[in-house]
C-alpha cells in the first residue's frame, strides 16, 4: 500500500505506530484508549494543521477519530455501564482499522477478511484505490443498508464496467432519494458509454426533472453548467463535486464550485438532506485546500460565496475547517476586512462564523 496514498509526512505514521504499541501493552480496551488519549492530546492541534496543509481522507478522518477519543476519555465517557461499553468498543474498533492501514496492505487485508465492512473501510478503499474490493462493496450494499451511502460514495471513485448495471438498477428502482442521486453521479461518470436516460420517464415530476438536469450536465467542463436551483439538483451537484475532491477543483472550475457552495443556504435549514449538505460542504472546503481557497479570495464574487458557505455551517462542522482557515492567516483576514470596509459583505455580527474566527485570531478585537 503506497505511503503517498496514506500520509503526507511522518507525523501521523509515527503516531499510529505509537498507538499500536499502546494497544499491545494495555490490559483492556478502556485502558488502551485512555493511554492513547494521554499520548495524542498534546499534539492534536499539530496533527490537525498538518492534515489541513495537505489533506487526504485517511489522515483527516484518523485525526478526527483521535480527537473524539480524547474528548470521550477526558470529558464525556458515559456513566451507564452498557452505554460506556458500547462507546469504548466502537472507538476501539474504528481505531484499529486505521492502525491496520498504517501497518500496511497485508495487515489491512488480513483483518478486513475477518470482520464486517465498516464506514472507515470505505474511506480506506476509496483513497487507496483498492479495486479488488469492488465486488465486496457491491454485495455489502445489499447486506448492510445503513452503509449504503458510504459504499456508493466509495464505488463512485472507481471505474468498472460491473458498476453500470449496479447504478442503473438503483436509479430505476424505488429507494432513498439521496442514494438514487449518487447512483446518477455514477452513471454520469460513464460519460457517452451510458445513454439510457429515458428510464425516469417524462420530466414532469421531481425525479424526472433531476434526471433531465443530470443528462444535460457537463461532467468535464463544470463551469458550463447552470447553478442548481432546487434541493435535488443541488444534492446531485454536491455529490458530484464530493466524488472527485482531489481532481475537480482547479483554476477553471473554482468559480463555479464557489457559486454552488454559496447557493447551499438558499435551500434552507428545513430539508431532509441538511446533515449531508453540511458534511459535503465542509469536506469540499477542506479539500479545496489553502491554494483553492486563496484562488477564491482573489475574486469578490467567489470570496463572498465562500464566506456565505462558511457562515452556513453549524459549529461542529465549522470547527473542522478552522485549521485550514488558520493556515491562510492574514491573507484571509485582510481580504475579509477589505470587503467589509467597502460593503461587499455584511456578516451577522452575532451569528457569523467568519467574524467569530477573526475575533479569536485577534484576541477579541475587530
Amino acid at each position: 500500500m503506497a505511503t503517498e496514498l496514506l500520509l503526507r509526512g511522518e507525523q501521523l505514521l509515527e503516531c499510529a505506530c505509537a498507538c499500536r504499541e499502546k494497544i499491545k501493552s494495555a490490559p483492556s480496551k478502556l485502558e488502551a484508549l485512555q493511554s492513547i488519549s494521554d499520548l495524542v492530546s498534546k499534539r492534536l492541534e499539530e496533527y490537525q494543521f498538518s492534515a489541513a496543509d495537505h489533506p487526504d481522507e485517511i489522515s483527516v478522518n484518523f485525526i478526527r477519530l483521535l480527537d473524539q477519543i480524547v474528548f470521550e476519555m477526558t470529558e464525556n465517557l458515559p456513566a451507564d455501564a452498557a452505554v460506556r461499553e458500547y462507546v469504548i468498543d466502537d472507538l476501539y474498533a474504528r481505531l484499529t482499522i486505521f492502525l491496520d492501514v498504517y501497518a500496511g496492505r497485508d495487515a489491512y487485508a488480513y483483518n478486513l477478511n475477518k470482520r464486517l465492512l465498516t464506514h472507515e473501510d470505505t474511506i480506506v478503499i476509496r483513497q487507496c484505490r483498492l479495486k479488488e474490493y469492488v465486488p465486496l462493496l457491491i454485495s455489502e450494499f445489499v447486506e448492510q443498508p445503513l452503509l449504503q451511502k458510504s459504499i456508493i460514495r466509495c464505488l463512485i471513485s472507481f471505474e468498472s464496467d460491473d458498476l453500470l448495471d449496479f447504478y442503473y438498477t438503483i436509479a430505476c428502482e424505488p429507494g432513498p432519494q439521496d442514494i438514487k442521486s449518487m447512483a446518477l453521479v455514477g452513471l454520469k461518470k460513464f460519460g457517452p458509454a451510458f445513454r439510457r436516460w429515458e428510464f425516469a420517464g417524462p420530466g414532469d415530476d421531481a425525479y424526472g426533472r433531476l434526471v433531465a438536469y443530470v443528462k444535460a450536465f457537463d461532467g468535464v467542463t463544470l463551469e458550463k453548467n447552470s447553478i442548481p436551483d432546487n434541493l435535488n439538483s443541488l444534492m446531485f451537484v454536491m455529490q458530484y463535486i464530493d466524488s472527485g475532491l482531489n481532481t475537480i477543483i482547479n483554476e477553471r472550475s473554482i468559480g463555479w464550485i464557489m457559486s454552488v457552495l454559496g447557493t447551499v443556504p438558499n435551500i434552507g435549514y428545513y430539508n431532509s438532506f441538511l446533515n449531508d449538505l453540511y458534511e459535503m460542504l465542509s469536506a469540499i472546503i477542506i479539500f479545496a485546500g489553502r491554494e483553492g481557497l486563496l484562488m477564491a479570495l482573489r475574486d469578490d464574487d467567489m470570496a463572498k460565496a465562500l464566506i456565505i458557505a462558511v457562515d452556513f455551517l453549524p459549529r461542529e462542522y465549522f470547527d473542522r475547517i478552522i485549521p485550514l482557515l488558520s493556515l491562510m492567516g492574514d491573507e484571509l483576514i485582510n481580504r475579509i476586512d477589505a470587503m467589509m470596509a467597502i460593503g461587499k459583505i455584511k456578516p451577522d455580527e452575532r451569528e457569523s462564523n467568519i467574524l467569530g474566527f477573526i475575533l479569536w485570531k485577534r484576541g477579541g478585537k475587530l
